[in-house]
């Protein structure tokens, strides 16, 4: 009874194991015969949008084994491109109906077998959002012009890099991605780790068929886009450099030309210089997106007139509906003048000087200071044509005159020989003053020019400067600095961005670069003007020499923190440069950097507070009006 009782237990035992074996023989073969568990399984349909040799199939092929001592393969990177030669990168969206380029690459030779069926290796899938459609594996290609959609093919003679083609369906959405079956072998059989997805996903968008269209087309004289020119109302010098803005729709490769003297259309090319010098006949990117540009060119005899042409394409390849123009600007020749745009409102009469002027009027002259590299910018002053002066108070309020072609302009029958004015042009920093026929010109709080020999001390003279940057206004209104100080923008020969002498902050255009560096010199030029400002009044009632700043107390004090910042942290980057040997330069960079403190960047190694708190707080203790 035990003996049969133990012969039937061997006999259940056998039973049982061999049970156990073949569900053990079955689970194994699922699990290493088909595709990865990540891998949902997929039914074979035929897929409309390419050729029938696109299989969505699950993998069958049995796991290949791993080699001894050798390790996984991996998918190192994976990449879209717009061209087959893989040198335009593709990111952000892509559009049905558009063609492009997956790159493959893994980390070492993998087995190779081109075929349309579940036999090919590696195993390439492209994934609209869960939806896997595997890639048909070829043979060896040099070029992408025999691909088709579907295809993938190791690149040049390896196997470790394969270039896949793809044709986004006219019906396709979601999201388009790259996957690698767990399936993929290296030569010695070893497996991939795990199934890979590729991060990056491309959102399918319906292909743009919309054209381009111009938004805007503006002209400016200056590259930061300070000085609007209105063609309907003004008119620009011969020779005056003209700076259009052009406004897109969105995105496009630009088709740009200008027409100015003998009317023959001249195209502008993209500048390659993307910081720095702005060449004439080129345009910039304005923004990143690339739907605004400016054009740089110069002003010819007779009329200046800028084209859109219809060539202008967005990046889907949709042309500008038709050539846009924008509005004629009028071209007069040059007059001895530094201001180059003139209103041209019919209703002010231009200044006519006669040859005898009678005791009852005012006869006075607008002007700029001199751009002279060593002069007295005061006392060299040269002509503004084509200034509007209005007088602003008394029974004459509102009678106007522009200036002729020596500046000048001419009121008749006044009483008591003094008026009180308003001149104003376009780029120029408008100002009222009050002229007297036999006195100097007062400023708006009543004070005379303190500057000796200054073209102000001159009966009837008015000295205009160009108009300031939005941006450094806050600095006038905090910071004492000489009385009527002016800015003035040339391009010079010369080898510094910016000077300063006699009231008057000079910005060298064609020496610096972007609007940072703009700021930044006129910052430091303005800091000058407050130099001279503290400085004690001589004998006489004027501004002394501005080098005599350096025996006031607040240059002891700037000086003072300076050692202490010095002796602490070092010197900052631009006191490397020679600014460091003077004292007033040096003070005056520094006020620069302490101004553009969150409104503008400025090329600095590192916040104030923690390389130069001593001068921080001198800044803010100094600084401020008194």
């Amino acid at each position: 009874m035990r003996k049969r009782i133990f012969a039937g237990d061997i006999r259940c035992h056998i039973i049982f194991v061999v049970a156990l074996c073949a569900a053990g023989i079955a689970w194994v073969t699922i699990q290493g015969c088909g595709e990865e568990e990540a891998e949902p399984p997929i039914a074979v349909k035929p897929n409309s949008a390419v050729s029938s040799g696109e299989m969505k199939v699950p993998e069958t092929v049995a796991a290949a084994p791993k080699a001894p001592g050798v390790g996984q393969p991996s998918v190192k990177a994976v990449g879209y491109y717009k061209d087959w030669k893989l040198t335009k990168p593709l990111s952000g969206t892509v559009a049905s109906g558009t063609t492009f380029w997956i790159k493959v690459m893994f980390s070492e030779p993998m087995k190779h077998v081109a075929a349309d069926d579940k036999t090919a290796r590696p195993i390439l899938y492209y994934k609209i959002d869960k939806e896997l459609t595997r890639f048909r594996v070829a043979k060896h290609g040099a070029s992408g012009e025999d691909f088709v959609s579907g295809d993938a093919k190791p690149l040049k003679n390896g196997t470790d890099d394969y270039i896949c083609k793809y044709t986004v369906p006219k019906e396709a959405v979601g999201t388009f991605t790259v996957a690698v079956g767990r399936q993929s072998t290296d030569k010695d059989g070893n497996l991939l780790p795990t199934f890979y997805t590729h991060k990056e996903k491309l959102p399918i968008v319906p292909k743009d068929t919309v054209s381009p269209t111009v938004l805007s087309v503006t002209y400016y004289l200056d590259s930061t886009r300070n000085l609007k020119v209105n063609p309907t109302t003004e008119f620009v010098s011969e020779g005056t450099d003209i700076y259009t803005e052009v406004v897109f729709s969105e995105p496009v490769t630009p088709s740009i030309t200008y027409t100015s003297g003998n009317n023959v259309d001249r195209r502008y090319t993209l500048s390659k210089q993307y910081f720095g010098i702005h060449r004439h006949d080129t345009y910039k990117p304005t923004d990143p997106t690339g739907n605004s540009f400016l054009c740089r060119s110069t002003a010819r005899k007779n009329t200046f007139s800028v084209t859109v042409t219809a060539e202008t394409d967005d990046l889907a390849g949709n042309r500008l509906a038709k050539s846009v123009i924008a509005p004629t600007l009028v071209v007069r020749p040059r007059v001895p003048d530094t201001g180059t745009v003139i209103p041209t409102d019919p209703s002010v009469k231009i200044a006519v000087i006669p040859t005898i002027i009678d005791e009852r009027s005012i006869v006075g002259r607008i002007s700029i200071p001199g751009i002279g590299e060593r002069v007295k910018h005061r006392i060299e002053a040269q002509p503004v044509v084509g200034a509007i002066v209005t007088i602003v108070s008394g029974p004459r309020s509102g009678e106007q005159i522009m200036t002729n072609q020596n500046g000048q302009y001419l009121f008749r029958n006044v009483e008591g020989g003094r008026l009180h004015l308003r001149v104003e042009k376009v780029g120029f920093e408008p100002k009222e003053v009050t002229v007297h026929k036999s006195g100097p010109t007062q400023m708006s709080d009543g004070t005379t020019s303190k500057f000796y020999k200054g073209p102000q001390n001159t009966p009837g003279t008015i000295l205009l400067g160009h108009r300031w940057p939005d941006e450094v206004r806050f600095i006038l209104e905090r910071t004492k600095a000489v009385d009527d100080l002016l800015f003035v923008r040339v391009s010079f020969p010369v080898n510094w961005g910016g000077q300063y002498s006699d009231g008057v902050a000079m910005l060298h255009t064609k020496n610096v670069g972007g609007i940072a560096n703009i700021l930044g010199v006129i910052a430091h030029e303005i800091a000058h003007a407050h130099q001279q400002a503290v400085i004690p009044l001589n004998s006489r009632g004027r501004f002394d020499e501005i080098s005599k700043w350096e025996n006031t107390p607040e240059a002891r004090a700037y000086a003072g923190a300076q050692r202490k910042d010095w002796g602490q942290f070092g010197k900052a980057k631009y006191e490397t440069i020679g600014y460091s040997a003077n004292l007033k330069e040096n003070a005056a960079e520094f006020c620069a950097y302490f101004w553009s403190i969150g409104r503008w960047n400025r090329d600095i190694h590192s916040d104030l507070k923690q390389v130069a708190p001593n001068r921080l707080k001198w800044a803010q203790t100094w600084l401020e009006k008194q």
